[in-house]
C-alpha cells in the first residue's frame, strides 16, 4: 500500500468555539484541533493513520460535519477509513486528556493512497485568523455590533436613489439597437445589467402601480434576451449569452455594444440571467414563447458544455472546475424548470435535475472548515483564509444557492444546509474588522493586489454578503446578532461607499478604493434589487404580490 505523508504542522489549526457550538463564543476551542488539507491527488477510499504525541490515550474524531465519535488509540496510534471527495480531507480531533499539545496533537498523519510514496507539501495552511481585530476584545466588539442604531429606513432611500439613477440611464428610443438597456458607467450596454434592471423596475411597479415601470421592465428583459448566441452552429456558444467587457477575453474587452463583434460565451452571465428570469416570472412579468425556448437553450448549452458529471463550465472552452459556477448553473436549471412547470405544465428532464443535484452536493463538499469555498475544486491559492480574495466567488455562488433553496422544486432546504451556512456567516464575520468605529469587510490596498482586478474590493461583494446572511439569519441561530451585523455593514456602505453628488455615476460606489474599471464592478441594478429584499427581511415593507402583467 502506498503512503501519502501529511505534515501535521502544515495543516493543523484551532478555530473559535463558535464553529463547534450554537454560541458566538470566539475564544479558541482549547481541546479541539482542526486538520484540513486540500488539493489531494485524487478522490477515493483511504485509511487515515494518526500518530499522536505522547500521553494522549483518549480522543474523539469528527469528519466534515458529522458527529464526534470515539477514536480508538493504541500506543499513540489510531487508524480510521475515510472517503475523500473533491480532493479535500477535513476532520476535527477532540482530546479527552489534558495534554499540552502545542500547535498539533499529532506527530504524524498519513493516508494510504493510490499514488507513489511522497511527502504532500504543496502549501502550508494559514487561515489569517489573527488579522481579525474583532477578536482582540470580542466582548467589546460584540457589544458594539449589538448597539448599532443605523436607521433602517435608509435602506428604502438607498434603493430608491439607485432606482431613480437606473431610470435615467435606460435607453427608451425604440429605434436604438440598445432599446431597453441601461447604459453602464463602465461604457457598455450589458445584458446582465439589463436583467437586473428589469427586476428593479418590476419591484418599483409592484410597489407603486406605475405601469411605465412595467414597460421599462419588459423593455429591459427583452433587450437582455437579444444577447444570446443562437443558431451559429458552434456548440460552445449556442444557448449561452455573450458577455460584454469579459475580463479574460482579449477581444471581449472591446465588446460593449450589441452592434460590436460578439465575444466570449459566458456560462456565468447565462446562469445569472436564467436565475433572475425566475425572479421576474415570480413577480408576474410575462415571457414570450420564444424566450421560454431561449431559456431551454441555455440549459442545453450548460449540459452540452459540462466539464464532467456534476461540474459545469464557467465559459466556452473552460476545463477547470469552478465551485461557484456549479452553484449558479444548478440554480439556473431549477429556475428554468420552475418557469416551465408553471407556464407549460412540464419541466426539464429528470437527468438534468439529477446533474444539478450532484453539482450542489459537490459544492457543499468543497466547503472548508472555516466556512470558505475555494474558487476551484482542490484549489489552495484562493481558499482556506479569512481574506477578501474569495469574496466575489463565494458571494455570487452562495447567493445563487439562496435562490435554489427557495425554489419549491429543489430537493435542498435551508434546514439541511444550515450547518454549511452557519460556517459561511462565521467566515464573513471573521473577515470583518473595526475601522474608525465602523464595521468593514476586509479589503486590500497593497500595490500587487491593485494591479490586478482587485475583485475583493468591489462594493458588490458587500452587497452579496448582506443578501446571503439576511436569508439565512433565521436558520443559523443568533438571529438578532446577524441582523445587527448586517445593519453595521449597511451603515458603512451608506456613509463611506455612497455617492451623493455626482449624477454621472451610480449612487453606490463601485469599490472600497478606486480600482481599474474592467468589468463586473458597478452592479448598481443588482444592489437595488438586493436592498429592496433587505427592506422586506427587516420587516420594513411587505413582499408585494405578483400581478398579472400585460405588455
Amino acid at each position: 500500500m502506498n503512503i501519502l505523508r501529511l505534515n501535521p504542522e502544515d495543516y493543523t489549526t484551532k478555530l473559535p468555539r463558535a464553529y463547534y457550538s450554537d454560541s458566538l463564543d470566539m475564544e479558541l476551542a482549547e481541546n479541539i484541533w482542526n486538520f484540513e488539507v486540500n488539493g489531494l491527488p485524487e478522490d477515493g477510499n483511504y485509511n487515515l493513520r494518526l500518530k499522536f504525541i505522547k500521553n494522549i490515550s483518549s480522543a474523539e474524531i469528527r469528519i466534515k460535519d458529522k458527529n464526534f465519535t470515539e477514536l480508538i488509540i493504541k500506543k499513540q496510534n489510531a487508524e480510521i477509513p475515510v472517503s475523500i471527495n473533491n480532493r479535500i480531507l477535513s476532520f476535527d480531533i477532540r482530546l479527552n486528556d489534558n495534554a499540552d499539545c502545542g500547535s498539533s496533537p499529532f506527530s504524524g498523519v498519513t493516508l494510504s493512497a493510490p499514488v507513489t510514496l511522497q511527502d504532500f507539501a504543496p502549501y502550508t495552511r494559514q487561515t489569517a485568523l489573527e488579522n481579525c481585530n474583532l477578536l482582540n476584545d470580542w466582548k467589546t466588539s460584540y457589544k458594539k455590533i449589538m448597539a448599532e442604531d443605523f436607521n433602517l429606513d435608509e435602506i428604502m432611500k438607498m434603493r430608491d436613489e439607485i432606482f431613480d439613477w437606473i431610470a435615467t440611464r435606460q435607453i427608451l428610443d425604440e429605434k436604438d439597437p440598445h432599446y431597453g438597456a441601461v447604459y453602464s458607467e463602465e461604457n457598455k450596454y450589458c445584458f446582465k445589467d439589463a436583467i437586473f434592471a428589469a427586476a428593479s423596475f418590476m419591484k418599483r411597479y409592484l410597489r407603486n402601480g406605475d405601469k411605465t415601470y412595467l414597460q421599462r421592465a419588459v423593455a429591459a428583459k427583452d433587450y437582455c434576451f437579444k444577447g444570446q448566441y443562437l443558431n451559429s452552429g458552434d456548440k460552445g456558444k449556442d444557448g449561452a449569452w455573450a458577455a460584454m467587457g469579459i475580463i479574460d477575453d482579449a477581444e471581449g474587452k472591446n465588446f460593449r455594444r450589441i452592434t460590436d463583434k460578439w465575444a466570449q460565451a459566458s456560462g456565468v452571465d447565462t446562469f445569472i440571467i436564467g436565475i433572475i428570469s425566475g425572479e421576474l416570472h415570480g413577480m408576474g412579468l410575462p415571457f414570450t414563447e420564444s424566450q421560454l425556448t431561449q431559456l431551454e437553450a441555455a440549459v442545453e448549452w450548460n449540459m452540452q458544455n459540462s466539464i464532467e458529471s456534476g461540474w459545469f463550465s464557467h465559459h466556452e472552452g473552460m476545463t477547470l472546475t469552478c465551485v461557484n459556477v456549479n452553484s449558479l448553473a444548478a440554480s439556473m436549471i431549477y429556475s428554468v424548470h420552475k418557469i416551465l412547470m408553471e407556464i407549460k405544465g412540464h419541466g426539464l428532464d429528470i437527468k438534468i435535475l439529477n446533474e444539478a443535484d450532484l453539482s450542489v452536493r459537490n459544492v457543499l463538499n468543497c466547503q472548508e472548515a472555516i466556512g470558505v469555498y475555494p474558487y476551484r475544486r482542490g484549489d489552495t491559492k484562493r481558499g482556506g483564509k479569512y481574506w477578501c480574495n474569495n469574496f466575489p466567488d463565494n458571494g455570487i455562488g452562495l447567493q445563487a444557492i439562496m435562490y435554489l433553496l427557495k425554489n419549491k422544486y429543489s430537493p435542498f432546504s435551508f434546514k439541511e444546509t444550515s450547518p454549511h451556512f452557519r460556517k459561511t456567516a462565521l467566515w464573513y464575520l471573521l473577515c470583518s474588522r473595526m475601522e474608525k468605529d465602523r464595521l468593514v469587510l476586509e479589503y486590500r490596498t497593497d500595490e500587487e493586489f491593485l494591479k490586478g482586478l482587485a475583485f475583493g474590493n468591489f462594493t458588490w461583494c458587500r452587497i452579496t454578503m448582506m443578501d446571503i446572511i439576511s436569508q439565512i439569519w433565521g436558520h443559523i441561530g443568533d438571529t438578532p446578532f446577524w441582523k445587527q451585523f448586517i445593519r453595521c455593514h449597511l451603515r458603512t456602505i451608506r456613509e463611506t461607499l455612497w455617492n451623493y453628488d455626482d449624477k454621472l455615476h451610480a449612487p453606490v460606489k463601485a469599490s472600497v478604493v478606486p480600482v481599474r474599471l474592467v468589468s463586473w464592478i458597478q452592479q448598481a441594478e443588482w444592489a437595488a434589487f438586493v436592498l429592496d429584499n433587505l427592506a422586506i427581511r427587516y420587516g420594513l415593507i411587505k413582499n408585494q404580490e405578483s400581478k398579472k402583467c400585460q405588455k
